[in-house]
């Protein structure tokens, strides 16, 4: 079949994957990119933080997953954190966060990643917003980026 498979690009130093004779993608010693750019993870987990935002979330071993918070009020200009055991995740990976359902009619929310270790990463919800925040089950989506050293 033409226009499928690896084509290595000598001049640049590229490895490209072709289908259909479309670059998918492109391979370089310090990079990869994605012409249509989309990135799938496999690994997807959810998990559920139990009692307020400063509970630990356990069991959420996955390189990317769902996290639904605790059904709690975090007041206005308020902050909390709380730690994610995930065995997929080391000392030197890159975690990066989204919110995703944000059910609060309120709020300003803004979750961060505080701090990243061997088997766990911890997040900071914030609320700057004038308004209680954070409630109603809300979710935060996260994806782990793995570093090899």
């Amino acid at each position: 079949m033409a226009g499928y498979g690896f084509h290595r690009d000598i001049s640049n130093g590229e490895l490209d994957i072709q289908v259909a004779g479309t670059v998918v993608a492109t391979f370089a010693a310090t990079s990869l990119t994605l012409p249509a750019g989309t990135i799938s993870l496999s690994g997807r987990v959810t998990a559920t933080q139990a009692t307020n935002h400063a509970t630990a979330v356990t069991n959420c071993n996955g390189t990317s997953g769902t996290i639904t918070i605790a059904s709690v009020n975090l007041g206005a200009a308020a902050e909390a954190e709380f730690t994610v055991a995930n065995t997929s995740v080391a000392a030197n990976d890159i975690v990066i966060l989204s919110t995703g359902a944000y059910n609060d009619g309120a709020g300003t929310p803004i979750a961060t990643v505080s701090t990243v270790a061997a088997n766990t990463f911890s997040i900071t919800l914030s609320n700057p917003g004038a308004a209680d925040g954070w409630n109603d089950a809300s979710t935060i989506n996260f994806a782990v980026i793995k570093s090899v050293a």
